[in-house]
């Protein structure tokens, strides 16, 4: 009986742990989308192209330079995000369908989850294509 829970403990403990670890020999950064904040600093969400074992995994950083954009710098991850919903002040809000995990909490802005409904989602809103790129080709 003992052993049983004790399994199970380590097994949850093992899964709910469980963050992504990629080192940046590994990783190519993919741009989805930046969104402009202030004249300083955009939002950029961005996802990693070696990360296959954690499918639909994106990254948030709030930066000056596209070119700063990194795993270790990123400000938060969050799983299947759809959309950047709304920027009102200093809170974004992302439409998700799991909660945001922060790594590094930005000072001056707030990243907040809004739960994806089909009635939320704007198409206008929609990251486009032709933003999109690999890190990589834009900075050396």
């Amino acid at each position: 009986m003992i052993v049983n829970k004790l399994f199970v403990a380590l097994f949850l403990g093992a899964f709910l742990g469980c963050k992504p670890k990629v080192t940046p020999d590994e990783s190519r950064i993919y741009v989805v989308q930046e969104l402009k904040l202030d004249d300083k600093v955009s939002l950029f969400w961005f996802r990693n192209e070696q990360q296959i074992t954690h499918e639909g995994l994106s990254y948030f950083q709030i930066a000056e330079n596209r070119c700063d954009l990194s795993l270790e710098n990123a400000n938060a991850y969050c799983q299947l995000p759809e959309q950047v919903h709304n920027v009102a002040k200093d809170t974004i809000f992302v439409l998700t369908k799991s909660e945001i995990v922060f790594i590094k909490k930005p000072t001056r802005y707030i990243i907040k989850s809004v739960g994806y409904t089909n009635d939320l989602y704007d198409i206008n809103k929609k990251p486009k294509k032709e933003g999109m790129y690999f890190l990589d080709t834009v900075c050396k």
